[in-house]
């Protein structure tokens, strides 16, 4: 029996979901398989890096992301003999010289109609035959009717990795006078499925409830009484999930947003937008019972949440699923 020789290219997780998302197949590698040899190429070498993963150190964006995933990594599947490539980069090897295995996280080559999107696009209708990993059935759908159903699919819960509490947590001075903490958690709120424009159209509700808005970027927003807090790891940002009185997530399209059950299971507060991605989740795999979907803000508890229940690290919400290859 041919041993299994995995490249894992994950050169453009440099932080935010991706990131958490090669973090966690990299925790279960250790946990579960010590046979397989995997070659990572990722922008940041893991903390807990098991025996069997050997680090090489790759950070792309952009363009760069685009041509290095699907023709780049060709040399690296050459030297190192792979029997697969496992791509987080949502394209892959376009020339089918291994098992090619795709973990699509990108809702907006569904609608985005750019450059870069249209070439993204045409790299995945490149991949027919090859499996494609997605985060819901929602996301399967969606990709089926852009692409087609010519793909081995596979639908797998990443799982929630947890944090220790950082030893410097992230300081907040806020207006005394505010009485209700919420928190944004986006790296970048210009992209358009953040909805930001919900902020701008509801200012109103932020002044008159007296909200002072954390959100986790480095641009500051003309949003009364917000504040940037900059890129913070990820550890702080468990930690302001449990410090503040609420989280909320007002995308207008994911393919999961795991910040939602990240907050949830430590018992946060989560106010999340009604969208087909999580009524998606919700009738999959269902919603912890401290999320409470809207459609505006009238619907909306500012009430302390002050019995914080967290989840079981045994609830199916943070077991990842990860027997793709």
């Amino acid at each position: 029996m041919v041993s299994k020789k995995i490249i894992i290219n994950a050169s453009a997780a440099k932080y935010g979901g991706a990131k958490t998302i090669i973090e966690s197949f990299i925790d279960w590698i250790g946990d579960c398989d010590h046979q397989t040899q995997f070659i990572l190429l990722a922008p940041q070498k893991p903390d807990a890096l098991p025996s069997n993963v050997h680090f090489l150190k790759k950070e792309t964006s952009g363009i760069s992301t685009l041509l290095f995933s699907c023709i780049g990594i060709f040399w690296f599947c050459l030297k190192y003999q792979a029997t697969h490539c496992i791509s987080f980069n949502n394209v892959n090897l376009v020339l089918p010289i291994c098992k090619r295995i795709t973990y699509f996280h990108q809702a907006k080559v569904f609608t985005e109609k750019s450059l870069r999107f249209r070439l993204i696009a045409l790299a995945i209708h490149l991949l027919k035959g090859a499996t494609i990993v997605v985060q819901s059935p929602l996301i399967q759908q969606r990709f089926t009717e852009k692409f087609s159903k010519y793909y081995q699919f596979l639908v797998k819960w990443p799982g929630i990795k947890p944090e220790l509490t950082p030893q410097l947590p992230v300081p907040v001075n806020t207006n005394e006078q505010n009485e209700f903490v919420v928190l944004w958690p986006v790296t970048d709120p210009s992209v358009s499925q953040k909805n930001l424009d919900w902020f701008y159209q509801n200012k109103g509700w932020l002044v008159d409830n007296r909200i002072t808005l954390l959100v986790t970027s480095e641009q500051k927003l003309d949003l009364p009484n917000s504040i940037a807090l900059g890129h913070i790891s990820r550890s702080q940002l468990f930690d302001l999930y449990q410090r503040v009185d609420a989280v909320l997530i007002v995308s207008v399209e994911e393919t999961l947003c795991l910040p939602i059950f990240e907050a949830a299971s430590l018992g946060a507060k989560v106010m999340v937008l009604n969208m087909p991605y999580i009524q998606a989740i919700k009738y999959w795999r269902g919603l912890p019972q401290n999320v409470q979907l809207f459609d505006n803000v009238k619907q909306l508890d500012l009430t302390p949440n002050l019995d914080k229940i967290k989840v079981s690290p045994k609830d199916h919400y943070f077991l990842p699923d990860w027997l793709i290859y």
